[in-house]
């Protein structure tokens, strides 16, 4: 009865794993992944990917399972890996303070980039310094008149003569940052155009008829009285066309540099190594123009340029380098 019940013991365990082992095991497919990226960090399902695990494996949820993190130039990092088939992973960036995401290497994406399919990925990116403070390069235009409620600013221009009006166009804009400045200072040009001109005349040149010459009379005085008309041709005009808005580009600075440096004199001071999120500002004189101009309407166009070093052509910034305004102006 012993040996009955042992043997029926062994034999129900030989089925059962029997029974057991010829179930098929699922094979999970692993896949690989390289990023790349600069002066910023990676997100991988909603986790950080600090400096961890260096040359380590090092597992993340889901599966997810780092085996290089390393170090790179420009504040950089190389990190590959796998996952397991079937899971989805989100890849995010999350720039040092100073920068901003400018786009991944080959592919159309914002800052979060969703892999749903069973691949090998590999992911690069760069982040560059954000050119504006809050990443907003705004500029002001505005005169030494107040503006109408339809914003328009009725100028009167100063006048030595009949053709040397004169007036201010002013502009502030936002500073660079840090990142962009050339030894602590923004460099910041702006350029101006209006398309209105006069015209100075200087010459004529008539070409006469050699049969038709001018036919008069005169008087007793000498003073010519036409007695008939005579059809020439007129060769050219010659004149010197004169723009009210200089071509030349000016240069921002600093506002305010008591309040931007703590300075005590508005002319010098302790020597800075940064501007902060101060006013910057610049002018252009406008003119000269000619006293027929008044009651005229008059559009001037401002383009300014944010210069940041390490633009690069092709490259979406998310905020354009160049801003353009115009301000409407009626002269008095």
């Amino acid at each position: 009865m012993i040996h009955y019940k042992f043997f029926l013991k062994t034999l129900i365990t030989c089925l059962f794993l029997i029974s057991c082992s010829s179930e098929p095991t699922e094979e999970i497919t692993m896949y690989g992944f390289i990023l790349k990226i600069e002066h910023g960090q990676f997100v991988i399902n909603g986790v950080l990917i600090g400096y961890e695990g260096n040359g380590r494996p090092y597992e993340f949820p889901n599966g997810v399972v780092i085996t290089k993190n390393y170090r790179q130039v420009n504040n950089g990092r190389f990190i590959e890996g796998y996952y397991p088939g079937g899971t989805q992973i989100e890849i995010s960036v999350q720039p040092f303070e100073g920068y901003g995401f400018v786009g991944w290497e080959g592919i159309e994406s914002n800052e979060s980039v969703l892999i749903k399919e069973n691949t090998n990925f590999n992911l690069k990116t760069i982040c560059l310094p954000s050119i504006c403070p809050n990443e907003d390069c705004w500029v002001k235009l505005y005169t030494n008149f107040e503006p109408d409620p339809n914003g328009y600013h009725h100028v009167t221009p100063q006048w030595d003569n009949e053709s040397s009006g004169r007036f201010n166009i002013h502009i502030e804009s936002a500073p660079t940052t840090k990142q962009c400045q050339y030894g602590g200072v923004p460099r910041i040009i702006s350029s101006f155009n209006s398309d209105t001109y006069w015209e100075v005349e200087s010459g004529l040149s008539f070409t006469f008829g050699l049969y038709n010459p001018f036919n008069s009379l005169y008087t007793q005085q000498g003073d010519i009285i036409k007695v008939k008309d005579t059809i020439v041709t007129l060769d050219y005009f010659q004149g010197t066309i004169i723009p009210i808005v200089q071509e030349t580009s000016i240069t921002h600075d600093v506002k305010d540099k008591m309040e931007c440096y703590g300075w005590t004199n508005p002319g010098s001071g302790p020597t800075f190594y940064e501007t902060g999120n101060c006013t910057m500002y610049s002018k252009r004189i406008v003119g000269p123009l000619i006293r027929e101009m008044i009651g005229d309407t008059i559009k001037i166009y401002s383009e300014t340029y944010f210069d940041c070093g390490q633009q690069k052509p092709g490259i979406n910034f998310g905020q354009k380098p160049t801003v353009r305004d115009s301000i409407s102006v009626i002269i008095k």
